[in-house]
């Protein structure tokens, strides 16, 4: 059924770090690698257990961005143990790992990347015509727990910010792929409704991102989107708010405008933050808390 036209058109979005050819052939021989580090866990990884000290390093094995990389992997190659791998590793996780294990937004990405694997490795032949090898009991299993890890999104989303936000597209994802669920109106219907009220939370009244302060306390940075808005200390962070009260000297704007001011002592340098400013544009002391791999993937 799924293998035949079903009026459902999606689109894959792979993550380009986490699908490099290199990685997805290295998590054939049962080596995982992530933020720089890498793990041999065998063929049935032990998925409860941190090889790592980086709480990361687990939360990425968890979010499944290389289910993506297998399926594109069969899709170019043919070669049908990727397919077979992708397999091993999703029923392996499903036996023995509960639907919001480690956190909500890690249950929203796994959904989002077990979906989009799902087009190379079931909806979409290759181009010879050939499917990948699934036997149907596994897919049925597959199913039960994508529906039981939307259900599980629909009771516990993230208060806020944009891990409630990719929690809610996993959701109406979920609903678009597969229409057949009963559920599938009402994720659609509760995915939408929930991201105007999110929209509405999130978006200051000049276009500036709420947690570009809140989530990023020691970011010293002012965004908004209307060039025409006034300038106002209230954009910039709390500390950099503290440490000066009116707009910074010979400040950077431009577009979607980010100021780096201009600080005192080791932070003395005028650093433009330019388009960046529309990602995690750290200051020195955030990126110092964030430790050796950086910030966390989202």
């Amino acid at each position: 059924w799924f293998r035949s036209p079903r009026g459902v058109w999606f689109a894959p979005v792979p993550d380009a770090e986490e699908t490099r050819p290199e990685k997805i052939a290295a998590i054939l021989a049962g080596r995982f690698e992530f933020n720089g580090e890498t793990h041999v866990l065998g063929e049935a990884p032990d998925w409860l257990a941190n090889p790592s000290r980086d709480v990361e390093w687990h939360i990425l094995l968890h979010k499944f961005y290389y289910a993506v990389g297998l399926s594109q992997a069969w899709q170019a190659s043919g070669d049908t143990s990727y397919a077979l791998r992708w397999a091993q590793l999703a029923d392996g996780w499903m036996k023995v790992t509960p639907a919001g294990f480690i956190a909500a937004d890690v249950t929203g990405r796994r959904v989002q990347n077990w979906i989009y694997s799902l087009k190379g490795l079931v909806c979409q032949a290759r181009a010879h015509g050939d499917h990948a090898p699934l036997e149907p009991a596994f897919f049925r299993r597959l199913l039960e727990s994508l529906h039981a890890q939307v259900e599980f999104l629909c009771e516990n989303l993230t208060p806020k910010r944009n891990h409630r936000t990719l929690e809610l597209l996993a959701i109406f994802l979920a609903g678009v792929v597969f229409p057949e669920m009963a559920r599938s109106a009402h994720w659609r219907a509760f995915a939408l409704e929930q991201t105007v009220a999110n929209l509405a939370s999130d978006l200051l009244a000049d276009g500036a991102l709420r947690a570009m302060q809140q989530v990023l306390p020691d970011t010293d940075l002012f965004v908004r989107h209307d060039p025409r808005a006034p300038w106002g200390t209230h954009r910039l962070s709390g500390p950099a708010r503290r440490r000066w009260p009116g707009r910074p000297a010979g400040a950077h704007r431009s577009g979607w405008s980010g100021w780096r001011a201009r600080g005192a002592g080791a932070r003395g340098s005028r650093r433009p933050a330019g388009p960046c400013a529309r990602s995690n544009v750290l200051s020195s002391r955030a990126s110092a808390r964030a430790g050796p791999h950086g910030t966390r993937r989202r």
